[in-house]
């Protein structure tokens, strides 16, 4: 009789004993006595175990892995898992008895293409790509394995379709990083062309200033006086360098103002006949110049939208449209579509070529058009109505015929009319305005001081000069008299809150105080501080014509 026992030895330590028992025949032929022998076999009861467990692990990645697995016995397949069987199509009971080429060929391969090692498929290695079928790519691997001494074979079957799809992927990612690439060294280069062309740009209005001052100096020199017919043509020469020095400034201060601007979208109703009416303002002088009619076709519209922004997208349109017209005239108008409001302007302008249309908003872009008068697109205005309608989340739209003119329209959502708060005080008309009035100008520059009062005398306004906070409030309290408008500059110095400052003298003025806050800070918290307070917001350099609106209520 043979048996195991468990038991625990005086350590504490399971054991296993494996126990032999056998009979001794005594006198007369019967068992007298038996025999005992035991061996202590824990080491092998162990290692048997783990034999077990290791086949069990083997049986349940064999029938649940994620490959399929061929066992093949010679050139013949002896056994398949669930993986294998889908892939094949056959039920683990018709591939069994198969011949390895047999079960290899049901997958769509060729007798030729399967020249196998002796008898066993040891160093297949065979790719499919069965995309054209609707079936998964496989990867096919022949290995060896030991079992029972005996060197035996197996067929691994992986589905390649995440390496596929995660190739592909690769693929998109590195043909968008190429275009992205393409895309940004393009525009570093139209960058650095359009910064030699501003540059020049820049140097041009300067340059023919200088002349012109020269010029006017050395006529004072000739004669003790300077008649206004020899100075008129200098001094419209003058303006016509320094507006489009201006110009210039305006594009690229538009660009870095929309680059640094990211407070939030203040949206809310505004009657587009405003924004009309402020542009027929803004560049009616300049259309005038050029002998061109600048009109808007009236309108009841209303929009919701950021006013700030949306002043600044049809800023460069208009522009861009004068700019680009030699004779005829720009129209600034709107039509209702649906729930939106499309606001257009035309131009009877040079027009654009249609192979251009698509590259017209892009940064630094400047198009091969020039204008009647020779210049060129600094290849920003566009750009920023671009940026600027991406704010809103308007679309914009361009249809042009060459020599015939263009059309910009920027659809935004209607809304109803709601009330409109203008935020500036009670201001004279113009015509009371242009009688004379009491001006208080302050700034810490003297030169700008200067010729900002000399400006204003010269319009017949009185005006009262103070370099800092402290020197304008003792000048009100000295001279009681009623102000008719405030011009300071919002920097005065470090420690001046010019805001609070401003404040502290409306309050002590009597009746209300236009005030104009004059700054080269573009930050898009310096115009909703303005708004918020009632303050107009003039940026440096100002131009007369901005200032003479303020005084006449219309800043």
């Amino acid at each position: 009789m043979r048996y195991e026992r468990a038991l625990v030895d005086s350590s504490g330590e399971d054991r296993v004993m494996g126990v032999l028992l056998w009979p001794i025949e005594g006198s007369g032929g019967t068992n007298a006595k038996m025999a005992t022998l035991t061996r202590d076999v824990t080491l092998r009861h162990r290692g048997m175990q783990a034999l077990r467990q290791t086949l069990e692990r083997l049986d349940t990645l064999f029938e649940a892995g994620i490959e399929g697995i061929l066992l093949c016995d010679g050139e013949m397949v002896s056994d398949a898992n669930p993986v294998a069987c889908r892939h094949f199509g056959q039920t683990r009971e018709q591939l069994v008895g198969q011949t390895v080429v047999q079960a290899l060929q049901s997958l769509g391969l060729s007798p030729a293409t399967l020249v196998l090692d002796g008898d066993a498929p040891t160093h297949l290695h065979l790719s499919l790509s069965r995309g054209e079928s609707g079936l998964p790519p496989l990867l096919i691997q022949g290995v060896s394995y030991v079992d029972e001494n005996v060197t035996r074979c197996a067929l691994l079957i992986q589905d390649m379709s995440y390496r596929y799809q995660a190739q592909r992927r690769i693929d998109r990612l590195v043909g968008d990083l190429r275009q992205q690439t393409a895309r940004a060294e393009a525009a570093d280069r139209s960058k650095s062309v359009f910064l030699a062309a501003a540059s020049h740009d820049l140097r041009q209005p300067i340059h023919s200033l200088g002349l012109f001052l020269t010029t006017i100096q050395s006529l004072n020199r000739a004669a003790h006086s300077l008649s206004s017919e020899s100075l008129r043509p200098i001094a419209q020469r003058m303006r016509s360098s320094l507006d489009g020095l201006m110009e210039l400034l305006d594009l690229l201060l538009g660009a870095s103002l929309l680059d640094a601007d990211q407070r939030p979208l203040q949206a809310g109703p505004m009657p587009l006949q405003v924004a009309f009416d402020e542009m027929l303002t803004q560049f009616g002088a300049m259309a005038a110049g050029k002998g061109l009619e600048l009109r808007t076709v009236p309108t009841r519209a209303w929009v919701r939208a950021d006013a700030t922004v949306l002043r600044r997208i049809l800023a460069n349109l208009v522009a861009n449209a004068v700019r680009y017209c030699e004779s005829g005239r720009v129209v600034l108008g709107a039509r209702i579509r649906g729930p939106h409001v499309e606001v257009q302007v035309w131009d009877t302008g040079i027009g654009i070529e249609h192979a251009q249309l698509e590259s017209i908003f892009e940064a630094f872009y400047r198009v091969e058009a020039r204008t009647p008068q020779g210049d060129r697109s600094e290849g920003l205005g566009l750009s920023n109505v671009k940026r600027a309608a991406a704010q809103l989340g308007a679309s914009l739209d361009v249809r042009s015929t060459p020599g015939q003119g263009s059309m910009f329209s920027v659809r935004l959502p209607r809304c109803e009319p709601g009330a409109v708060e203008t935020g500036r005080g009670t201001r004279k008309p113009e015509a009371e305005a242009a009688q004379g009035m009491r001006v208080l100008v302050i700034d810490d520059d003297e030169q700008v001081m200067e010729a900002t009062v000399r400006l204003l005398q010269s319009w017949g306004h009185l005006v009262l000069s103070a370099s800092s906070a402290g020197e304008a409030i003792r000048l009100c309290e000295a001279t009681p008299q009623h102000i008719d408008a405030v011009i300071c500059d919002y920097l005065l110095d470090p420690s001046t809150d010019a805001v609070a400052f401003l404040l502290r003298l409306r309050q002590r003025h009597q009746g209300p105080l236009p005030v104009c806050m004059v700054t080269g800070d573009m930050s898009a918290q310096r115009i909703e501080q303005a708004g918020r307070y009632g303050f107009s917001l003039l940026h440096k350099p100002v131009s007369a014509s901005a200032l003479r609106r303020f005084l006449q209520g219309g800043a």
